[in-house]
């Protein structure tokens, strides 16, 4: 399994939920992981999006996070047709 392939497996496994870049890089690839990042990005994007923060932790340090999040369809962009309705 390729390095993008492992971050994009990490990503939906943990839909919703923050991962560090830390675990990013023991996953992808310490020298690459903010390019498989951005490949999974892609391979996504039909399906949902991956979004960063950057928060400060108690030591002053800044940490970087990531997460995918999927789209939802709660209304469809099309018009339903009801086959039940008459001409």
């Amino acid at each position: 399994m390729s390095r993008t392939e492992r971050a994009r497996c990490l990503f939906l496994a943990h839909s919703g939920q923050w991962i560090s870049s830390y675990t990013l890089e023991r996953v992808a690839g310490r020298m690459a992981w903010r390019t498989r990042v951005s490949d999974v990005r892609r391979l996504l994007k039909s399906t949902g999006s991956i979004q960063n923060r950057l928060r400060r932790s108690p030591h002053g340090h800044t940490i970087s996070e990531y997460r995918y999040v999927p789209h939802t369809h709660d209304a469809p962009d099309f018009p339903l047709i009801d086959m039940m309705e008459g001409p």
